[in-house]
């Protein structure tokens, strides 16, 4: 968790205010790893993306010694729609340096209900509910169940077909370092499943 905290702690030095959710979160508590991205969770606000361009100049001046290099060792992607296309998404904003993991800034829609619960409750998987910020870890009942099950409960109805194939593709990927355990389809999801 020390490597979460200090990212939150950085970012919130610089002005931001996040929440870390998701997969390295689950995969820290599961005993998975190494962890290959951080997810924040964050606010629209300007706040927010102003601390997200001072943690790249931070990163660039850690990194590149403070030269003005047109090829820097950090690299910065924005996705404005591509993370999923989620509607409470506004963009997103993935920023990689060498030898640390990949932070993905995921700045939420203005409308957003900005807590760590609701951000735990965004993701897809029960075991992927999960949020920290810089107070406390917040686990779902449905994360709960699922480690206690070793199950991936799909629990997020579909936005459409895209979105649900989505969360397959993903459960592919997981279940490779997560032998043994098994995909939870509710019945509200069982339409988007295709057939074999």
């Amino acid at each position: 968790m020390e490597q979460f905290l200090k990212v939150l702690t950085e970012f919130e030095a610089l002005g931001g205010t996040g929440i870390v959710y998701g997969g390295c979160l689950r995969d820290t508590l599961t005993g998975r790893g190494p962890i290959k991205d951080i997810d924040i969770a964050c606010a629209k606000n300007l706040n927010n993306l102003y601390a997200i361009d001072r943690y790249v100049e931070m990163l660039r001046e850690q990194q590149d010694g403070g030269k003005d290099l047109i090829f820097s060792a950090v690299q910065v992607v924005e996705q404005m729609i591509g993370y999923g296309n989620f509607p409470d998404v506004y963009k997103s904003v993935q920023v990689s340096a060498p030898d640390q993991p990949t932070v993905n800034f995921v700045i939420l829609s203005e409308d957003f209900d900005f807590r760590k619960e609701v951000v735990a409750q965004r993701c897809d998987f029960g075991i992927c509910q999960v949020a920290l910020d810089k107070d406390s870890l917040y686990r779902t009942e449905a994360f709960d169940k699922d480690l206690r099950n070793y199950t991936f409960t799909y629990l997020r109805e579909p936005f459409d077909q895209a979105q649900f194939d989505r969360s397959m593709r993903r459960w592919e990927r997981f279940s490779e370092r997560y032998e043994g355990w098994r995909m939870v389809v509710p019945e509200f999801g069982q339409g988007y499943l295709l057939p074999i």
